[in-house]
């Protein structure tokens, strides 16, 4: 085993230890509704792997889910932060987006697009970038999250274009989860501050949830030392160069058989570097628009058979006002617009003999697709204006079979017509053995494939060029993955892997033109080990840990390919503090050494956040604050491609040591 294996796993049973001493004489003070979560954390249900609700255990997937409870247990503020704490996951900020990594696998320059984003089971990415966004620019507040569900690997079989590194299903909250009204405040490091009002509540047969939120964070002065030699600020830009503000609305309205959703958000995000030739420390103002709404109907057929039919419709808008470097002074004025439909049809059938049968079609149409790009000043000049439409469709089935009484297999498939008018066929083999009581194993084996979006095909200004020959991205991947319920509470798991990224999209500079451009690259391929458990003690405190080991390469170099660390550990405790009605949130993790574009080595390094929570249990109010970066670590991101003008950009610093207190009342 290597040794920084070892060490992994040494650091995670030596706090483990030092946990279960620390908690052995103390009186049961946790609140209830955090006894609640804990009680169900190794009994969770997921959807997304199969399309109807079964235990994490069984589903054919190495299954990952975050709770509402752990959202509060670690004072995680955007979708993000919790995505972070999945194993074999990992985050690259530039100072705009957090762009989300999976086994070893993130391309500077791309939009997280190989991870397919779901809400309540139906998908979220844009139809310009095809966006799995993450960050404050996510529509939902996290608030509003029952639980996370990740589904790691193919999952084209059952969602199509983009579930190519894995599919992420968000479960908001019922109005009976709520339970009345909850009013937010937060205040935190560099004068941030947060409110949100949320209400859930039974209207005769009707339940309703809804939900404001506004936040601001002002931002703070940043360094770059690589334009310390040049004017007019000599590498440093100032706090509201890098402010950042979002504003989100959302209803839920559930009667019987339907549900009706809809929500708005608006984030808007100064960006302080020198992305796509801005002047650094310029005006540099991005924002990001979502409209959406979905209605769905699920129908009982009978004891066995369900009919599922939804329809959503969603608008997505990204704007950009930059001012650029160049000596003309210009500014560049971007407006991306998408407007889509959706559909999707199901119908679900568990009577059959020893068999559990979906079948499905799913289609959208892609009403507007509008890239416009102009610049205004010296030179003034339009650049892009680029208006398409175009539709997709897939038709889709899942059938589980027991083959003997403790060996299922899981065969599925879907057949795409893409929006390129090409057809794609998406199949995935499953066997699940029940090996003991409460331990399965399971070989998974799955492609999935992620067609070249408007943004990387069609769009084209003074830094862009245009592709229209890129071609759709194929993965195939491999699986071996062990579910252990070794106590009824404790719950290990690991997964062994290897996949292959054929036809790879990569951003890069043309040599030719000196103009950024999206091209089929060739092929990357990875494989890795995975392992996690996950204890919850009869006394209500918590430990889960996990290590990831992965190796991404170009097939044909055989070089390591950039933004992909070694190894990942991560540690999460949460803690009842004795005699008192506290809960302490520990959450380490230890990111290996990556590569910059440049191939320049970024050192390994380690974060520490810690989170004290506040409920007594008969009150109407709960208080918590957490530290972010505890020991105020040092560490860097790998920049992209676009930060080469004037003066290149290898590492974007994050940042160092934040706060936040949060008082929560309700009514």
């Amino acid at each position: 085993m290597p040794r920084l294996a070892i060490r992994s796993l040494a650091c995670v049973v030596a706090l483990f230890a030092a946990v279960s001493t620390a908690a052995a004489a103390r009186q049961d003070f946790l609140p209830q509704a955090d006894t609640d979560d804990l009680e169900r954390l190794l009994n969770q249900p997921v959807y997304a792997a199969s399309k109807y609700s079964e235990d994490a255990a069984r589903a054919p997937a190495a299954v990952t889910v975050l709770t509402a409870g752990d959202i509060r247990a670690y004072g995680w503020r955007t979708l993000a932060e919790v995505l972070n704490a999945v194993r074999g996951v990992y985050l690259r900020y530039d100072r705009t987006y957090n762009y989300v990594g999976v086994r070893g696998f993130s391309r500077p320059g791309d939009y997280s697009s190989r991870l397919l984003m779901l809400i309540d089971g139906y998908r979220v990415n844009d139809n310009i970038y095809s966006q799995a966004a993450a960050g404050r620019e996510f529509p939902l507040d996290v608030r509003l999250i029952e639980r996370v569900e990740f589904i790691p690997g193919p999952g084209s079989s059952l969602y199509g274009s983009n579930a190519v590194l894995g599919v992420v299903n968000i479960v908001t909250k019922s109005a009976a989860a709520l339970h009345g009204g909850l009013v937010t405040v937060e205040l935190g490091s560099e004068s941030s501050r947060l409110l949100s009002v949320t209400h859930g509540g039974q209207y005769g047969d009707a339940s309703v949830v809804l939900s404001a939120k506004a936040e601001k964070r002002p931002g703070r002065d940043l360094f770059f030392p690589e334009y310390a030699g040049e004017s007019p600020n000599f590498g440093r830009t100032p706090g509201q160069a890098n402010d950042e503000s979002d504003r989100k609305l959302y209803a839920k309205w559930t009667r019987g058989e339907l549900t009706a959703t809809a929500m708005l958000s608006e984030r808007r995000k100064h960006t302080p570097t020198n992305a796509f030739g801005a002047l650094l420390g310029g005006r540099f103002i991005n924002t990001d628009r979502y409209s959406i709404a979905d209605l769905q109907w699920q129908h009982e057929l009978d004891a066995d058979q369900q009919l599922y039919v939804r329809a959503n419709v969603a608008q997505f808008q990204y704007t950009n006002n930059q001012e650029n470097s160049d000596p003309l002074g210009s500014t560049l004025l971007v407006d991306q617009r998408g407007r889509w439909l959706g559909v999707e049809a199901r119908w679900h059938h568990s009577g059959l003999p020893r068999q559990r049968l979906v079948l499905g079609v799913e289609a959208q149409r892609n009403f507007l697709q509008r890239q416009r790009a102009s610049l205004v000043g010296v030179g003034a000049q339009p650049l892009a204006d680029i208006n398409g439409t175009s539709h997709r469709f897939g038709v889709f089935v899942n059938d589980e079979v027991t083959l003997w009484p403790r060996l299922r297999a899981v065969l599925g498939a879907r057949v795409d017509r893409q929006l390129s008018g090409a057809d794609t066929v998406s199949p995935r083999l499953g066997l699940l053995w029940d090996a003991s009581p409460g331990l399965v194993v399971k070989l998974l084996d799955g492609r999935a494939f992620r067609e070249p979006n408007a943004a990387e095909s069609e769009y084209f200004d003074d830094l862009f060029a245009a592709n229209s020959s890129l071609r759709s991205e194929k993965l195939r991947a491999t699986e071996l993955a062990l579910d252990w319920r070794a106590l009824p509470s404790l719950r290990l798991a690991a997964s062994l892997y290897r996949y292959r990224v054929s036809e790879q999209i990569d951003q890069g500079v043309d040599p030719n033109t000196g103009l950024l451009t999206y091209h089929n690259v060739g092929a990357s391929r990875a494989r890795g080990v995975e392992v996690e458990g996950d204890y919850v003690a009869p006394s209500n405190w918590r430990v889960r840990g996990s290590w990831a080991s992965q190796d991404a390469s170009d097939k044909a170099s055989g070089e390591r390919l950039t933004n992909s660390p070694n190894s990942l550990s991560k540690l999460n405790i949460s803690l009842p503090w004795p005699s008192l009605p506290v809960l302490v949130g520990i959450e380490w993790q230890r990111i290996g050494q990556r590569l910059t574009v440049s191939r320049q080595a970024l050192p390994s390094h380690t974060v520490t956040n810690l989170t004290l929570r506040v409920n007594p249990p008969v009150s109407n109010w709960s208080l918590s604050g957490t530290v972010y970066n505890v020991f105020d670590k040092a560490f860097a991101d790998s920049a992209g491609p676009e930060h080469d003008k004037p003066v290149a950009l290898d590492k974007l610093a994050r940042d160092g040591r934040q706060w936040r207190i949060q008082l929560v009342l309700r009514f």
